[in-house]
């Protein structure tokens, strides 16, 4: 071996020459020794620019690293060729081993000292958990060793590619000390690659060796643990034995003692018949320790046949293919493991029993604490009781004490132990099924497509005609009412409580059906709300609930009364499993009432309802005989019956389901095909589901009828889960919706009493004021609530989140079952290294992955585009808040929603802030210069929406401009104009121009009436006129106090101005042209008159022009 190494790194050496030019004569220091002295001289060198030196270090370390990792590669070789070369005497050592057992494993049962035995069987445990864990070690190596060869192949072809590649070039301008580290570091990567080459090689050649020696090791390590657990019973049994007779011994002596005192006083003598039950309870307590510990090996032993099976599985299932004989012995297995139910009914009984045993213990611990002190509590004794206190009560009295404080340490040292094997038989028992369970998952997925039972045939008739027997025996349902008296005596309480329910339910029906009626009154109307809808969905259920009440609890006395798989407990699953069906079906069934929730609440057709529910009524007659009969054929336990009568009422329910099917999906006539939309794709794609959903049922049947039974009933169990999900998930949607719908009707109500009461106002002010001409409104009040469009949608977010959780939760239900749906986490698309706090690891980003992200971003999408209308009708409208802030809010939301979309499926595929931060930096600098207008708008957007120093609904003025804000985008504003135009304003302007809100803190404005004069005017007197002008008109507020005042001299007129304040804007043009109407009517009166402009022309002549006239 070693000269193949050398040759290997001559071989190297000699290629790393070649490509270099250098000759291979030139000598390669190589060994770790010369390179780290070569390191020392060049860092202690001054003569070296620091960025040569620096290079230079470089490429020594690095070449040092690589001539480390080649020796610890020849040395695994050399171990590899160690191993060939000491196999013989290694595999026949461990076969001498195998046939004696070690000396440490031979018991000396003669031995009574309870401390060394005690000592002994730690011993013994440990070395039990030692073994175990080796053998689980060698388990994984020879699983390794097993997918070796073929990675190691892959390797050397990897390893030898490299090695063959030529060297990389080194710059004509490098120093001659950079050429030679260089080429010292490409000879060591190669020498590097040869002796990885080398060690993989040999590691292949001694896989078989190391395989069979680690077989052998696995074979000697499982010899001796069922050694050491045989060691460990028998000692337990010995210590277990010897304990018992201990106590029987301790109590015998102390009840003798107890008699012995007949002559002493009453309370010493019941003080010591109290020791002498101690000790009684002490010796009852060891024989429920041996119970116990029983049942603890029993658990061991389970979970090793547990592991025993799961190889067995492991190995089977890892050839890929399983064979038809393999197929049976698998099913045995899966059916041999122990019920989920049964463990857990073991569980909770261990708690209890822990919990008693941790309370008694700490009673125990309190007297134990009482009896500190031994002649204190003599003497206290001895006071309380009345008994004389002479020496020899005294003495006796002691005596007596330390009896008692020997049985309570005994008795608390026992309690311990029985704590510790409960917690034991615990952990066993949640390893048990633990295991269970990941083993029955994947021999479920393993065994699905496989059949399970023969054809029918003669076979099948005969146990046909078994089963049918079996259902009929006079004597199988003689002990029904037994049972029935059984469970009432020891469940009396529970029995009540059921029978109770079951009363109130029967004596409710009429109630609760006049209910429904009176529910579906006030639907639609004003007084409708989505509380009527609840309490009819509440009001179904209750109705529906009367019969499988009845049925499930008569099944849970008779399982209760009786033994695990005999008739009795077989009727009780047959009832509780019709209870669970007949409930699922009645609750759509009371649905389908004439004024029930699918009619009146939910607006379906009266017609196809009710046909709907004679379908339903029908199907239930079919299910509650073939669910029984399955259900007690399964819990019987006897193969024959669950496919013999199982199979056949299994077939039977699948036919009716085929037919429910059809009857209420065909075209025409179909009972529900009048309810789907002709024009929506569920109708163009009728072809198919209709299909799919009449073809699987008799699919179902047939595989039944083929021997593939165990298939067909898996597949039905997640069919019926799956139709079940589907009909609740459309009920949620439907109550959704309904809700929806109430809230905008309420909504649509409240509007039009707005806009009566607003209207009703305006009339009742026009004709105070005697004006019945046309006025202008500037609208500023609240926008109100789209309600048409704020319903589209909230129905269409509904309508995806309806989706997408049927999705995921039909995708729970089949994932296990479709490769299609899983094998997505198994297409690697790239990995990345991720810094975490336990350090780098590597992650994965797989298909899956790309898939939850396309996902995520979809339902961000439609989040982001139905929020606001699902806010305004859920939450904002029950708000006191403006519309302006209603929009904020929504707009906020729609941003916050998008970020976190982004932020979770740009994590899913492995781009997290880590990563993009200098992404977000470098494009932010890019934006700064290329978009900065629209960034800027975008800044300014969110600015606006925070500060809000306009809102949707505040009349303002920019620039030229004058309108209502009636959008607030994320780049500019829309504002209407008083001609009914829309002006889009960039954001930015709001922030950095100036802008004129008209009503931003307050509605109230002041309006400002200028009028002139003649001259010789009675200046008080226009005065007057005008503030009584404005205080008799009904738009002006008294406060702040409307004003007057003459302020110019003007050319033609005495300029007076009118100061008056309204409440709202939109009151502006109103009040400005009644005050016009009134103050000329005013002036007119009082003979004030409003003069014309005036000007003075003076006409100047010259006396050329007389002359010549």
């Amino acid at each position: 071996m070693f000269i193949f190494q050398v040759a290997a790194a001559q071989t190297g050496a000699k290629s790393a020459a070649k490509y270099s030019g250098v000759s291979a004569a030139v000598p390669l220091e190589l060994n770790l020794n010369a390179i780290q002295a070569r390191i020392a001289v060049v860092s202690a060198r001054t003569d070296l620019a620091a960025q040569e030196r620096d290079l230079v270090l470089k490429q020594l370390n690095a070449a040092f690293t690589v001539v480390e990792a080649a020796g610890a590669a020849r040395n695994s070789a050399a171990e590899f060729a160690a191993t060939l070369q000491t196999a013989q005497q290694t595999i026949a050592g461990l076969k001498a081993e195998s046939l004696s057992g070690p000396a440490e494993f031979q018991l000396d049962l003669a031995d009574d000292d309870p401390v060394r035995m005690q000592l002994k069987l730690a011993s013994l445990q440990t070395q039990a958990v030692s073994l175990r864990s080796r053998n689980r070690g060698l388990e994984e190596s020879l699983q390794n060793m097993a997918s070796r060869p073929e990675q190691a192949r892959a390797e050397l072809v990897e390893l030898r590619r490299q090695l063959n590649q030529p060297p990389a070039a080194i710059p004509g301008t490098a120093s001659s000390l950079v050429v030679e580290v260089s080429r010292l570091r490409e000879d060591a990567v190669r020498q590097e690659l040869s002796a990885r080459i080398g060690k993989t090689e040999q590691e292949l050649l001694s896989l078989p060796t190391r395989e069979s020696i680690a077989m052998a090791q696995r074979d000697l390590t499982t010899r001796h643990i069922a050694q050491v657990d045989a060691a460990i019973v028998a000692l337990s049994m010995h210590i277990t034995e010897q304990r018992k007779r201990e106590t029987e011994k301790q109590a015998a002596q102390e009840q003798a003692f107890a008699s012995r005192l007949d002559g002493q006083p009453a309370a010493l003598r019941d003080y010591a018949s109290q020791t002498a039950d101690i000790r009684v309870e002490l010796q009852r307590l060891s024989r429920l320790l041996d119970q116990e510990r029983s049942v603890q090996l029993k658990l061991q032993s389970q979970q090793n046949d547990l592991t025993e099976a799961r190889k067995n599985a492991e190995q089977i299932l890892a050839v890929g293919r399983i064979s038809d004989e393999a197929g049976p012995l698998l099913r045995s297995l899966q059916s041999d493991l122990p019920a989920r139910a049964m463990i857990e009914a073991r569980t909770e009984a261990r708690e209890d029993a822990m919990v008693d045993a941790r309370v008694q213990r700490l009673k125990t611990g309190q007297q134990l604490r009482n009896l500190q002190g031994v002649d204190a509590v003599a003497k206290r004794f001895l006071d309380a009781n009345n008994v004389p206190y002479s020496e020899s009560n005294i003495a006796l009295m002691t005596s007596l004490i330390e009896r008692r404080r020997a049985a309570l340490v005994d008795l608390d040292e026992a309690q311990g132990q029985q704590i510790a094997v409960l917690l034991d038989a615990q952990a066993t028992d949640s390893q048990v099924m633990q295991d269970a369970q990941q083993l029955r998952s994947q021999l479920s997925e393993r065994l699905l497509w496989l059949p399970s039972e023969a054809p029918l045939g003669r076979d099948w008739l005969q146990q046909l005609i078994t089963g049918i027997a079996w259902l009929i025996t006079p004597l199988n349902w003689s002990g029904v009412p037994t049972g029935l008296v059984s469970t009432w005596r020891t469940h009396r309480l529970s029995s009540l409580g059921l029978l109770a329910v079951i009363v109130g339910l029967f004596v409710m029906r009429r109630r609760l059906a006049a209910s429904l009626d009176a529910l579906a009154q006030p639907v639609g109307s004003r007084d409708d709300h989505f509380g009527l809808t609840l309490a009819a969905c509440a009001a179904s259920l209750l109705l529906a609930l009367k019969w499988p009440a009845v049925m499930g609890a008569v099944g849970w006395m008779l399982r209760i009364s009786a033994g695990h798989g005999s008739f009795i407990d077989a009727l009780g699953e047959g009832l509780m499993t019709v209870a669970v069906v007949w409930c699922m079906v009645g609750v759509f069934m009371e649905m389908c009432r004439p004024r029930g929730v699918f009619v009146a609440h939910f607006g379906r057709g009266e017609h196809a309802i009710r046909r709907l529910g004679s379908a339903l009524r029908l199907l239930l007659l079919v299910l509650v005989p073939t669910a029984m009969v399955v259900g007690m054929a399964s819990a019987s336990g006897r193969p024959e019956l669950l496919n013999g009568i199982g199979r056949l009422s299994f077939m039977c329910g699948s036919l009716a389901l085929a037919l429910f099917m059809y009857r209420v999906f065909r075209l025409p006539g179909g009972d529900l095909v009048d309810e789907l939309k002709r024009e929506g794709l569920t109708m163009r794609m009728r072809g198919v589901w209709f299909n799919v959903l009449v073809a699987l049922p008799l699919l179902l049947a047939g595989l039944a009828a083929a021997g593939y039974f165990a298939t067909a009933g898996e597949l039905q169990g997640r069919m019926f889960a799956s139709g079940w999900i589907v009909m609740i998930v459309v009920i949620a949607f439907f109550v959704s919706m309904r809700g929806v719908a109430v809230a905008g009707q309420r909504a649509a109500w409240r509007q039009a009493d707005e806009r009566h009461a607003k209207a009703m106002l305006e009339a009742a002010q026009r004709k105070e004021a005697g004006d019945v001409s046309e006025t202008l409104n500037l609208q500023n009040h609240a926008p109100a609530i789209d309600v048409v469009a704020v319903s589209q949608q909230t129905r269409a977010l509904l309508r995806a989140a309806s989706f997408i959780v049927l999705l995921v939760l039909l995708s729970g239900i089949w994932g296990g079952l479709v490769p299609a749906l899983s094998v997505f986490n198994d297409i690697a698309l790239w990995s990345q290294v991720v810094t975490t706090s336990a350090g780098d690891t590597m992650e994965v980003i797989t298909l899956g992955h790309v898939l939850l992200g396309l996902l995520v971003l979809l339902m961000t999408f439609i989040a982001a585009r139905n929020l606001p209308g699902f806010l305004e009708l859920t939450l904002l409208q029950r708000l006191q808040i403006d519309a302006g802030t209603r929009y904020a809010i929504s707009t906020i939301g729609r941003y916050t929603i998008i970020g976190i979309g982004l932020a979770t499926a740009f994590n899913y595929v492995g781009a997290d802030w880590s990563q993009l931060k200098w992404i977000v930096a470098a494009l932010g600098v890019g934006l700064g210069f290329g978009l900065q207008e629209i960034v800027a708008n975008f800044v300014s957007g969110l600015i606006i929406l925070f500060e809000r120093p306009v809102r949707v609904g505040d009349v303002v003025s920019i620039g030229l401009t004058t309108g209502t804000v009636s959008r607030i985008r994320i780049r500019a504003i829309t504002i209407t104009d008083f001609d009914n135009f829309e002006v889009i304003v960039p954001n930015k302007s709001f922030i950095t121009g100036t802008v004129q809100n008209w009503s931003l803190t307050s509605q109230v404005t002041r309006v400002l009436i200028k009028v002139g004069v003649a001259y010789g005017s009675d200046v008080l007197q226009v005065q007057k006129l005008m503030l009584d002008v404005a205080t008799a008109n009904p738009q002006v507020l008294s406060a702040p106090a409307p004003s007057a005042y003459f302020v110019n001299f003007g050319p033609s007129a005495l300029d007076f101005e009118l100061r008056v304040f309204v409440s709202s804007i939109d009151q502006r043009l109103v009040t400005q042209h009644e005050l016009h109407v009134a103050l000329d009517a005013a002036f007119q009166q009082a003979g004030v008159d409003i003069p014309f402009p005036q000007r003075e022309i003076h006409l100047r002549s010259t006396g050329k022009d007389e002359t010549q006239d």
